[in-house]
């Protein structure tokens, strides 16, 4: 009866054994608890869905880099805003980029003797106090932060330098500085690509309607820079 007690045992552990290995697995976790939060898989989620991960270092550089050039045309200069600005509109009107470019160049009018002002109250009285004895009225006037006096406003600098010596005299320690104006000048930029017979049509009307004003064609930066204006 042992005998037959451990072999009728083996036996069942045979079968056991043989259907334990021929029964497919059961899942134990369930994907599906995932989405109990709301949350989808990267496989789940449409790839019109997905947004292309912003790198900043790559936009910094794209920033960066140099605008593209583009054919222009460079109309000028001129010294009339109002005409800079009609041109403008002419083209603009027409469906073409057309911007404003201004630019400014000194000129010498005349000289004017300054005086800095002195440091305390106290100080700048007496100054004020010696030029109204000598008939002086002066402009005041700020330069890098500094308060300073216009004491004379000559057209030719040997009449300025006269008036200079007079000033040293009276312990006065001016300078004679050059009176500047700013005169304005303003370039109509017409921005392309243009094509030849559109190139030769820009060039004819600006030619017929203003002879004497130079148009010249070339490369700009493709960039619109801000319409000038003053």
């Amino acid at each position: 009866m042992r005998w037959l007690f451990l072999f009728l045992m083996l036996a069942n552990a045979i079968v056991l054994f043989w259907y334990a290995t021929t029964q497919p697995r059961s899942e134990s976790v369930e994907v599906s608890q995932g989405n109990e939060l709301g949350l989808k898989l990267v496989a789940e989620i449409a790839t019109t869905e997905l947004v292309s991960r912003v790198d900043p270092v790559r936009r910094g550089l794209e920033a960066l880099a140099p605008a593209p050039t583009v054919s222009c045309f460079m109309i000028g200069a001129t010294d009339n805003l109002m005409t800079a600005q009609r041109i403008m509109n002419f083209f603009s009107e027409r469906g073409q980029n057309a911007l404003i470019n201004q630019q400014s160049r000194p000129r010498v009018v005349g000289h004017q003797l300054v005086v800095m002002a002195p440091d305390g109250d106290a100080a700048r009285l007496r100054m004020l106090d010696q030029l109204d004895q000598a008939g002086v009225v002066p402009e005041s006037q700020m330069e890098s932060g500094r308060l300073q006096f216009v004491i004379g406003t000559f057209e030719s600098r040997t009449e300025g330098r006269a008036q200079l010596e007079r000033f040293k005299s009276m312990a006065l320690s001016p300078t004679l500085m050059p009176l500047k104006v700013d005169d304005w000048s303003y370039f109509i930029q017409v921005n392309g690509p243009f094509d030849q017979k559109m190139s030769n049509k820009i060039s004819g009307i600006v030619r017929k309607a203003y002879p004497a004003i130079k148009i010249e064609k070339k490369l700009c930066k493709g960039v619109a820079l801000p319409r000038g204006g003053h």
